[in-house]
């Protein structure tokens, strides 16, 4: 196994050396564990997304169960749900982790088609916790033009949510050339497949 002079770094920063060398010992084994524990976390936030989802579903959709069995027939389904594993394993950050969590419980509600729902699988790689929770809060607001101020106001998730085509900001003649915003198709069914996380999200401190 390759070992790491700590010596060679003269960054005058003692834990970056210590930190490399930490690195360099860890062999696959040890790897591999953490990543499946990291899994292992993943499901668990899913089971309590569907364990909250469920039951809305319950009310909204007749026969949800057969809907359920309908969509466990499309192996595209399965796919997504591999493709959501495979982006939170790879994932540093625990919050967007569990995001991806929540997304793949929103994936097995019955009102988006599996193209809509890919659609949405790809977008999420893209958005970090921080953007959909502004887009919740831009699509509960009514006024468009505080919605574009509310975009604009955060930047960073301003310029996420318009890149990947969520919000769509324009200027109509009615408004004497104010700018405005306006959740996209594509963003609505991004919120359909986050619901759980904004919600667990506003009773999470802060």
């Amino acid at each position: 196994m390759m070992s790491v002079d700590i010596s060679i770094l003269k960054l005058g920063v003692k834990p970056l050396g210590q930190w490399l060398a930490q690195l360099s010992q860890r062999n696959t084994e040890d790897f591999v564990r953490a990543r499946d524990e990291m899994f292992r976390e993943w499901i668990a936030e899913l089971h309590r997304a569907l364990h909250e989802l469920v039951p809305e579903w319950e009310q909204r959709f007749n026969g949800l169960e057969a809907k359920i069995n309908k969509l466990g027939e499309d192996p595209q389904l399965f796919r997504l749900l591999d493709n959501f594993g495979y982006e939170a394993s790879r994932e540093a950050i625990n919050e967007r982790r569990r995001l991806l969590a929540h997304a793949a419980a929103g994936a097995m509600n019955p009102d988006l088609t599996i193209a809509q729902k890919a659609r949405v699988e790809r977008v999420l790689r893209e958005l970090d916790p921080d953007d959909v929770i502004l887009l919740h809060k831009i699509n509960a607001m009514s006024d468009a033009s505080a919605r574009y101020e509310a975009l604009v106001a955060s930047e960073a998730s301003g310029d996420s949510l318009s890149g990947s085509g969520c919000i769509r900001t324009y200027s109509p003649e009615a408004y004497d050339a104010v700018t405005v915003a306006h959740v996209t198709t594509l963003g609505s069914w991004v919120l359909t497949m986050c619901t759980s996380y904004v919600r667990a999200s506003q009773h999470m401190p802060q």
